[in-house]
């Protein structure tokens, strides 16, 4: 594993070298390379609070058949991490840098010179929110989410893999247009399971209904209704259970075959176990794939560092603050990441 420190003061500043060659790597990958983006709770941040020890507590407690105590749990878990989803100010936390970071994306995928790599960006999340969703609409940028009818819409992963063209009003020229992949591996706020296919729902009437229940016997049904994976230890064993979940999987899986892929990790940990493993089984087995990780934090560095640094496809990207005393890791925010992308884009152009 590589890590790369970048000074916060260089972003913007052309004069630097050093950081002019970190720049002109990161174009030509994505110049060449299939894109890939791996979304964590970070980019959700600030809408919802992070519950970094559930999958611990719920483990334990499924451990011990302590009922009482999981549903509780189960309860937090929505009220802190799943219910503020529905609360139209909250979400607006961030907002501006999701969307730019999207329109940034496109940018780039617009403006490469392949004419052999299609203008197709895939992003793999494990969030149950709709904000990847908002910012794509709000970006104008065309995107898959597996759902295919527009009365009810059915959920299959058969809808993905398609290549969008705009043909122009005045001759019969084609352009082909970016067009994102949305696989939400663990579920969606907006998934309702009717019988063996998934249905698209209003997610904020479901979080309310859910809510007006939360302190009734029957808390534990309704929440059941939500067609996510809980955060427990044992997410791939019910993952697997169910076919849509297990194909996504397989898509991520595949994805990360393909010659000449990057997979770009921003906000997440890595703590999901198949994930992981999957990711593992890529950097071992396909010499052609890189995973550039921009961590949030020294902390986040040292933990990537435990997982990845027998591989030498692994950057880790780290934000620095040079000070008199030397310098300092500081945290790496959307907006840092945004900016640092935006001078990936200007060289392009």
């Amino acid at each position: 594993m590589n890590v790369i420190n970048i000074v916060k003061t260089n972003i913007g500043n052309n004069s630097d070298v050093a950081f002019q060659n970190q720049i002109n790597t990161l174009r030509r990958q994505f110049q060449s390379s299939n894109i890939n983006i791996l979304l964590g709770a970070g980019f959700s941040y600030g809408v919802a609070q992070l519950l970094d020890d559930i999958e611990k507590r719920l483990a334990m407690a499924e451990l011990h058949g302590e009922n009482d105590e999981v549903l509780a749990i189960k309860k937090e878990f929505f009220e802190k991490s799943i219910l503020p989803m529905a609360d139209g100010e909250k979400v607006k936390f961030g907002e501006k840098e999701r969307i730019r970071f999207f329109n940034i994306i496109k940018k780039i995928v617009e403006n490469r010179q392949s004419s052999i790599l299609h203008k197709i960006v895939n992003v793999f999340t494990t969030n149950y929110d709709m904000l990847i969703e908002s910012a794509f609409e709000k970006s104008h940028i065309e995107y898959i989410d597996g759902f295919s009818g527009k009365l009810h819409p059915t959920f299959s992963t058969a809808n993905y893999g398609m290549i969008l063209s705009r043909q122009t009003s005045i001759s019969s020229m084609t352009s082909e247009v970016v067009t994102c992949n949305l696989y939400k591996v663990h579920g969606s706020l907006n998934w309702k399971c009717e019988g063996t296919e998934i249905h698209c729902c209003d997610h904020i009437g479901t979080l309310n209904n859910i809510q007006s229940h939360l302190y009734k016997d029957d808390f534990d049904e309704y929440y059941s209704s939500l067609a996510i994976i809980n955060p427990t230890k044992d997410k791939l064993k019910q993952t697997v259970l169910n076919a849509n979940y297990y194909d996504q999987l397989r898509m991520y899986c595949n994805e990360l075959e393909k010659n000449n892929t990057i997979l770009i990790s921003f906000g997440f940990s890595f703590g999901d176990e198949h994930i992981l493993q999957m990711t593992e089984r890529s950097l071992k087995g396909n010499p052609t794939f890189s995973l550039l990780i921009f961590s949030f934090n020294k902390t986040s560095t040292e933990k990537y560092n435990e997982l990845f640094n027998n591989y030498s496809n692994v950057i880790v990207f780290q934000l620095i603050e040079q000070n008199g005393d030397g310098q300092t890791v500081i945290d790496f925010t959307q907006e840092n990441l945004n900016d640092l992308l935006e001078e990936v884009y200007n060289g392009t152009k």
